[in-house]
């Protein structure tokens, strides 16, 4: 240091930043430093290896230390806000972003990456706003484009996001905007076209598992696609992603202690308000601490409440927001774990490659996923006899079927759900029929046989509740399968579903739920069963297709399962003969839900348990 200046070794740290030698920068940095703490660009240069090395934590110390000794340089603040988007931390991130547009208002960068935090925190009109100001202070700006995309998405106008997204594919094609636009394509129910595009994604960029994982979900929505053609699309991911993977997997340290509590972990993004936290929970929620040790390690950016009882039920919760796959699998093998489950499979925004990295012995898919993951790591697939059945199912997955005995689900039902109301025909005077779902679940062959059900039940109406505030785009898209068939007007209703409230209410409206398929409804079907409502539903080929089946069977109502779509319109004209009995059936509902397998949590956690240290693997040795 006698011989070289600061200035001197600034110069040369800039050299090596701007080379790519990311080891020397980060040691000029350092010694620069060590020698004057509060060097805010020797700060700046060795959070920027930091960040671009993978070490968000140290990167973001820095640059808030930077960003602390000169606060009114925009660039140090839109650089800390590129920070916190990588490392999860929207909230901070937007606020770093909007300081750096309140000291320059013309800052394109920040706008945009304001816009972007805001679009993943659901404020989806700010993150509008802000991108369009991004976008109009600097002309085709590819970030700030698809994020605008993002934000209109988020508010149900997706006509105008498939617009400006191939629009943009048209000027600037990349892989990420091809995804995106495959989403937007899914979510507004034009599945053969998101098919396509998700192909073309991966093609892309064929290194990309999460597109490539985005791919393998739609593909379960088509109704003609076999279990066959899904296990083997989930072979080709394998091959492509977890493979090259297996190799570094490493020996297993497991306690041998007799007599000791299994160590289960979950790993997930869904620690939240969401469909798969719905049957999670129970799980969790009622194990026995004596018995099994609960690790969780949660994903989630934005807590809610149902975050936190996850955090109260688990013996040990961990956080790895803003860890890669290796590093988040490392954490998970020093915690010694007997069992490692995976509740979201290919589903976003899950990890599977961080299962293919093997962390635990032994792992399992339970309970979201409708499928196969494809990897040879992942050892066993929760289920039971209903969803896959035995001498059935098996050649359907690279897992060894796990079945549980009468469900592998527990229900939980939410906490604002109101109580049944009397049913709505008695006070109508005609039946109102009603679906839940995705639209992309919506295929030409359900509405055929909707269509069916209206024309010979007189006076009868259909109440779809879509995703997303989608309204106007459904009856647009799905209108005309029903005009065709003569039925215009109020028989066939669209509603945006909008909020928590909003979807229990309807409950309150209909009569009877029609089921989609082959993708049947899951958390809506137990949802409408809570609230009073039959669900007519046909069984499929596989385990998406007979979610229906396995819950009705556990209440009783095997009655109301299909196996054709003319037993489908037979069991739904059926049901309808006698209202006074649709009526008792709707008031004693509940009650008898209360008292099946489906809703037994304290039942169904013991069998979990005892089941899990029954498994016959070398790895797990209890006595």
């Amino acid at each position: 240091m006698s011989h070289v200046s600061i200035p001197d070794l600034l110069e040369l740290a800039t050299q090596k930043l701007q080379s790519g030698n990311l080891p020397e920068a980060e040691a000029l940095c350092g010694e620069i430093l060590r020698h004057d703490p509060d060097h805010v660009l020797a700060l700046q240069g060795m959070g920027l290896v930091c960040h671009w090395t993978g070490r968000n934590g140290k990167a973001l110390l820095l640059l808030k230390r930077r960003v602390t000794l000169q606060p009114t340089v925009a660039d140090f603040h839109n650089t800390l806000g590129t920070i916190c988007l990588d490392l999860q931390r929207e909230e901070e991130a937007v606020m770093a972003c909007g300081e750096a547009v309140r000291l320059r208002p013309d800052y394109p960068e920040g706008h945009c990456n304001a816009g972007i935090a805001l679009e993943r925190l659901g404020r989806f009109e700010e993150a509008e706003a802000a991108n369009r100001k991004a976008i109009g202070l600097r002309p085709g700006y590819a970030a700030a484009t698809v994020s605008l995309a993002g934000a209109l998405r988020g508010q149900g106008k997706l006509d105008e996001a498939i617009a400006l997204l191939e629009g943009w594919m048209a000027v600037e094609p990349s892989a990420q905007t091809c995804g995106r636009l495959a989403a937007v394509l899914s979510e507004a129910g034009r599945l053969d076209d998101s098919i396509a595009r998700h192909r073309q994604a991966v093609e892309m960029d064929p290194t990309d598992s999460s597109l490539h994982s985005n791919l393998l979900y739609t593909l379960h929505y088509h109704p003609d696609l076999g279990p066959e053609q899904l296990l083997a699309e989930h072979l080709v991911w394998a091959e492509r992603h977890a493979e090259p993977l297996y190799a570094t997997i490493k020996p297993h340290d497991i306690d041998r202690t007799p007599g000791r509590r299994l160590r289960i972990g979950f790993v997930s993004g869904d620690f939240r308000q969401h469909s798969v936290a719905t049957f999670l929970e129970p799980l969790i929620v009622n194990h026995d601490p004596g018995r099994v040790e609960v690790f969780c390690y949660s994903d989630v950016s934005r807590p809610d409440a149902v975050t936190r009882r996850f955090q109260v039920a688990a013996d040990t919760w961990r956080i790895i927001v803003g860890l890669n796959d290796e590093q988040a699998a490392e954490l998970i093998r020093q915690d010694r774990l007997d069992i490692l489950v995976d509740p979201g499979g290919h589903m976003g925004p899950n990890r599977p490659l961080l299962f293919a990295r093997k962390p635990a012995p032994v792992q399992m898919a339970y309970p979201g996923y409708p499928g196969t993951t494809g990897m040879k790591t992942m050892d066993y697939f929760v289920t039971d006899a209903l969803h896959d059945p035995p001498g059935e199912s098996e050649g359907h997955y690279v897992e060894t079927l796990l079945r549980l005995s009468p469900t592998f689900r527990c229900y939980r039902p939410p906490d604002l759900s109101p109580e049944p109301n009397s049913l709505p025909a008695l006070t109508n005077g005609f039946m109102t029929f009603g679906s839940i779902g995705r639209m992309e679940k919506i295929t030409p062959a359900v509405m055929k046989v909707w269509a069916e059900i209206l024309s010979i039940v007189p006076d009868s109406r259909l109440l779809v509740l879509t995703g997303g505030g989608n309204d106007v785009l459904a009856d647009r898209q799905f209108r005309p399968h029903f005009v065709r068939h003569g039925l215009a007007g109020e028989r066939v209703r669209f509603i945006g579903r909008k909020s928590p409230v909003d979807y229990f209410r309807f409950f309150h409206r209909i009569d009877i739920v029609l089921d989609t398929f082959p993708y049947n409804g899951c958390t809506t079907t137990c949802d409408a069963l809570w609230m009073g409502v039959p669900v007519v539903t046909l069984a499929g080929n596989r385990h998406a297709a007979r979610c229906g089946a396995g819950m009705l069977a556990q209440i009783g109502r095997c009655d109301l399962v299909a196996h054709d779509a003319e037993g489908y319109l037979r069991v739904a004209c059926d049901l309808i003969s006698d209202v006074a009995e649709l009526s008792r059936e709707r008031a004693s509902a509940r009650e008898k839900m209360q008292v099946s397998a489906l809703f037994d949590q304290t039942r169904f956690a013991v069998e979990w348990s005892d089941t899990c240290r029954a498994i016959p693997a070398q790895y797990v040795q209890l006595s």
